[in-house]
This record gives C-alpha cells, sequence and structure tokens, in this order.
C-alpha cells in the first residue's frame, strides 16, 4: 500500500485528519478482528483441510481460503524440567542426564520420552504432561496486488455493516445537498 508522499492525497492532511484516520484505522482493525475470528470459526467445519478455495470481491480473486490439516497425535512435552530430572534418577535413567542434571537433548524429545514412559508403567514421567496437537486453522492467502486494488462496492456494502460502519446516505437526483431538512429550523 502507498505511503504518504508529497504528491499524494495525503500530503495535505492535518495533525487532526491524522488523528481521526488513526483512530478509525484501530476501530476498524478491532472491529475487523472480531469478524475475522467468527468468520474463521464459521469456515472451519465447512471447508475441506487443504483443499484452498476462493474468495472473490465482486469479480477479483481476492484470497485463497484453506483449513489446515492440524495434528493427529499429542506428543509428550517437558514442562517441570526438575521433576522430569527426578523421575529419570528414581528410574534408573542417569546416564540420560548431564553432569549439571539436566536431561540430555535426546531425553527431551517426545519419542524418548513416550518411550521410557512405556518401560515405566505408561504414565508420563514427573514433571513431564502430554501436548495437545494441533488444532486444525484457517489460512487466508490474499491474492499478490489486491491490497492495493480499489474495493467493489457492492463487497464493502456487505461488510460495512458488518463492522458496525454506516455509510452516510447519498442525495437522490431530486434532492438537493443544499436543500435538505435541517432539524434544528424552525418549523
Amino acid at each position: 500500500m502507498n505511503t504518504a508522499t508529497d504528491d499524494d492525497f495525503t500530503a495535505d492532511l492535518s495533525d487532526a485528519e491524522w488523528k481521526t484516520i488513526l483512530a478509525f484505522t484501530q476501530i476498524v482493525q478491532k472491529r475487523g478482528k472480531v469478524l475475522e475470528t467468527h468468520a474463521k470459526t464459521h469456515l472451519l467445519d465447512r471447508l475441506e483441510p487443504e483443499q484452498p478455495e476462493q474468495a472473490m470481491l465482486g469479480d477479483k480473486v481476492a484470497a485463497e481460503i484453506s483449513v489446515t490439516k492440524g495434528g493427529t497425535t499429542a506428543k509428550p512435552k517437558v514442562k517441570d524440567i526438575d521433576a522430569y530430572v527426578a523421575w529419570l534418577i528414581e528410574h534408573g535413567h542417569e546416564s540420560d542426564l548431564e553432569t549439571v542434571t539436566t536431561p540430555k537433548k535426546h531425553a527431551l524429545e517426545a519419542s524418548w520420552i513416550e518411550d521410557a514412559a512405556e518401560e515405566n508403567g505408561g504414565e508420563l514421567p514427573d514433571g513431564v504432561e502430554p501436548a495437545t496437537p494441533s488444532c486444525p486453522t484457517v489460512r487466508v492467502s490474499l491474492a499478490k496486488g489486491i491490497v492495493d486494488e480499489p474495493l467493489d462496492t457492492s463487497a464493502l456494502s456487505m461488510i460495512l455493516p458488518l463492522l458496525g460502519i454506516e455509510a452516510a446516505p447519498q442525495p437522490t437526483e431530486s434532492q438537493n445537498p443544499e436543500e435538505e431538512d435541517d432539524p434544528w429550523a424552525a418549523k
């Protein structure tokens, strides 16, 4: 996206206008983030994993939307190194400890922890807890250059109300903007 330069339309904005722009963009970002979260939640179970689908803005491809596969198994992860060291010592795995009494790199790997747990009745060692597999997520890959393209007004007319932004009514051909009813005028 273009930044302000001496010859673009933002060059003559006042500090007050820049502050208004900053406030407005923060509002839109926060509302947009909520809307993005709702959209991703809605699409998570409706799209096939790793099968991108196009999102259109008018007649332009704006993005490809896809759901990641996510993890299938939870692997153990060491959360309390001291408790894990005590467990290793208690279960005869001193050879898997460094001289500074910390597990060697291989003893911190999920596969080693799983094997050690299996050797000792199946429970994870003290200080180790199961990790949760990664959840599938919705991924958005914007089309190249779409951020700099003018936005289709039909897409905006759908999205702006969802952001809580109401467009000012446009005068009809029969209305003259200067002749609009003054709500404060004496009647």
